[in-house]
C-alpha cells in the first residue's frame, strides 16, 4: 500500500513538473496587457519570467495618465495554453469607477482563453464598486 501511495505522488509530481516545463516557451516572455477601462491603442506590458524556485512570475502594467492603471504581479501556473491560475495581486483603477479609488484583488484567481479569444482574460471580474461593474484584465498570448 505504501508503495502504491509513493507511486502515485511521484506520478502526480511527475505530472506537474512536465506539464510546466512543456508551457514555459507559451508563457515566458512580454505579453500586452489591458484594462478595458483604459486605452487599448496604448495597452500596457506584462513580463513573465521564470525564477529561481522555477515558478513562472508575471508583472506588468498598464496606464492612462496619472490616475488611471492596471498593475499585475504574482506568480502563474500554467493549466494548459488557454488558461493559468494566477496567485498574487491585481489593482485597477479608473477616476470614474469606484469613486476614482484603487480596487485591489489580492489572492487566486484564473485566466482562460475562450472561443477564439487571443488572449487570457480574468474570470473573476467583480470591481470593488459593485453594481454590475466588471473589469476586464487582459493578458495576450504570444503565440497566435
Amino acid at each position: 500500500m505504501k508503495k502504491l501511495l509513493f507511486f502515485l505522488i511521484l506520478l502526480l509530481h511527475i505530472k506537474v513538473v512536465v506539464a510546466q516545463t512543456n508551457f514555459d516557451s507559451f508563457y515566458v516572455g512580454t505579453h500586452r496587457l489591458t484594462l478595458q477601462w483604459l486605452d487599448k491603442a496604448a495597452s500596457g506590458k506584462a513580463v513573465v519570467t521564470k525564477n529561481a524556485k522555477g515558478q513562472l512570475e508575471i508583472k506588468g502594467e498598464q496606464r492612462k495618465g496619472e490616475k488611471d492603471f492596471l498593475t499585475i504581479e504574482g506568480i502563474i501556473t500554467p493549466l494548459g495554453e488557454r488558461e493559468f491560475s494566477f496567485s498574487g495581486t491585481i489593482i485597477t483603477c479608473a477616476n470614474y469607477i469606484n469613486n476614482g479609488q484603487p480596487c485591489e484583488k489580492k489572492g487566486n484567481y484564473t485566466f482562460k482563453a475562450t472561443g477564439k479569444r487571443k488572449f487570457w482574460r480574468l474570470q473573476q471580474m467583480d470591481n470593488c464598486e459593485g453594481n454590475s461593474v466588471v473589469d476586464y484584465v487582459d493578458v495576450f498570448l504570444l503565440k497566435m
